[in-house]
């Protein structure tokens, strides 16, 4: 071989093993990710457990990889994400600790019990931190193994959680016509409504109107042309299909983030290159939107649907998360500059909540990501928030400004339409913190970049 040419290494028999590894994490994750507090005893270990083999599986079986170098910066980010739950377990001199910000009540408590003089770690609940950093587990393997995944197997992976929107619009649908009957989590308060494998009618929400984007995304990516003949009407089809899932869900956050979906798709479809105008299969495809449409008014012609879901917006405003919100900001000016730790929001809210706003119920989460965030990771936590949306405008930048008057990249648009989805979703409700929906997460933050390509090494 002549000196300086550049052949490429052929993919091993790892690429085989790490798309293996992935896929079923990702099914593991999605199926058994959905519970939240009502997940089965042992779930989250096993989620954690698939995510710790892939990850590792695709960090060893990529010596002869390379990954977009621009995805570099975000591998950076996520290891300075490890880093702050790190920072916040390691054990401080008990002066230094008890004189933090918002500290004082639990030094006062560790004085009562003689431990005021013990050191401890930054966060006021070291064993809520280790568990937050855990449940960090599945988007952060998402990530990498989305990173690590050729273009094959990121369509491989995104059929996956195409599949498995369909089987939970489907289970949902069920749920919603029997009251219940068929719900995974019976305790679930939103009990009754859509939840397919969810335990919260919101995150079933964000899925299904993610999922459209997906198909668009897989249909518009798929190298062999055999779907083109169904068309725009596919598209659409599943678009509509899906809709009237997140109607059944009753999610109000769900609702009006359907528009950026459906917005989503129409830049998907009649971006430049999109070659959905073939007559063929046509009659297949007007059977199809022929079908949405009857179950679409079968849906509402329950006048009780659509009046269940307008009320619930009537009522918007008396939402329990008005009265949460003024606290947790409360709690977050409390515990500035460097927050309460990883995972304790419920134990600090307890402490600070207003005996008139007490009830039933007790508040587990701020019902705002970035207020939690603030709260249990102060300035260091925000400046990672701020590095991410730094990082995701730039790739906004890149495939909307920079590429003008090139064809779209499908895949790109779909990620970049999911992740302001579920960003916008988080700034009322707590959507990545389910597995389900962590994987979605951490999967389209990789679809942001390139697929990873065989490495090119000079020959001798």
């Amino acid at each position: 071989m002549v000196s300086g040419t550049l052949p490429i290494i052929d993919q091993t028999a790892g690429s085989s093993v790490r798309r293996w590894t992935t896929g079923i994490f990702f099914a593991i994750a999605l199926l058994l990710g959905g519970g939240s507090m009502y997940a089965a005893p042992g779930a989250t270990a096993i989620i954690q457990l698939a995510a710790v083999v892939a990850l590792a599986v695709s960090v060893a079986t990529a010596g002869r990889i390379d990954i977009d170098r621009q995805a570099r910066a975000a591998v950076a980010l996520l290891v300075l994400v490890a880093l702050l739950v790190v920072v916040q377990l390691v054990p401080l001199p008990a002066n230094l600790w008890r004189s933090l910000p918002g500290h004082a009540l639990a030094a006062g408590i560790r004085d009562l019990v003689g431990a005021g003089a013990l050191p401890h770690a930054l966060s006021l609940d070291p064993d809520a931190t280790r568990a937050t950093g855990l449940a960090m587990l599945p988007a952060a393997a998402a990530f990498v193994c989305g990173l690590y995944a050729s273009g094959n197997a990121r369509r491989m992976l995104l059929l996956v959680i195409i599949a498995f929107a369909g089987f939970d619009l489907i289970l949902g649908m069920l749920q919603f016509a029997t009251g219940g009957q068929f719900s995974l989590y019976p305790g679930s308060f939103h009990n009754g409504r859509a939840l397919g494998v969810f335990a919260n009618r919101n995150q079933n929400a964000m899925l299904l109107i993610i999922a459209p984007l997906l198909v668009a995304a897989y249909l518009r990516a798929e190298p062999t042309g055999r779907w083109i003949a169904f068309g725009r009407p596919l598209v659409f089809g599943a678009l509509i299909l899906f809709l009237v899932g997140v109607l059944a869900t009753s999610s109000r956050a769900g609702l009006v983030l359907a528009a950026l979906s459906g917005i989503g798709v129409l830049v998907i479809v009649a971006s430049r290159g999109a070659d959905f105008n073939r007559t063929r299969g046509t009659a297949a495809a007007v059977g199809l939107v022929v079908l949405i449409a009857v179950v679409s008014l079968i849906m509402l012609s329950d006048n009780r649907v659509a009046q269940s879901v307008l009320t619930r917006f009537d009522t918007a405003f008396d939402d329990q998360r008005f009265q949460i919100w003024p606290n947790a900001i409360y709690a977050a000016k409390q515990f500035m500059p460097w927050g309460s730790g990883l995972g304790t929001f419920d134990a600090v809210y307890r402490t600070l909540e207003p005996l008139d706003t007490v009830g039933e119920f007790y508040i587990n989460h701020a019902h705002n990501e970035y207020l939690e965030i603030a709260i249990e990771a102060g300035i260091p936590g925000l400046i990672l928030v701020g590095l991410f949306l730094i990082l995701f405008a730039s790739r906004i930048f890149t495939e909307f400004v920079s590429r003008r008057g090139q064809v779209l990249n499908p895949v790109a648009t779909a990620a970049i339409f999911t992740l302001l989805i579920l960003l916008l979703h988080a700034l009322v409700e707590y959507p990545t913190r389910t597995p389900t929906l962590g994987v979605v997460f951490g999967f389209a933050c990789a679809l942001l970049y390139a697929p990873a390509r065989p490495r090119r090494v000079a020959g001798g």
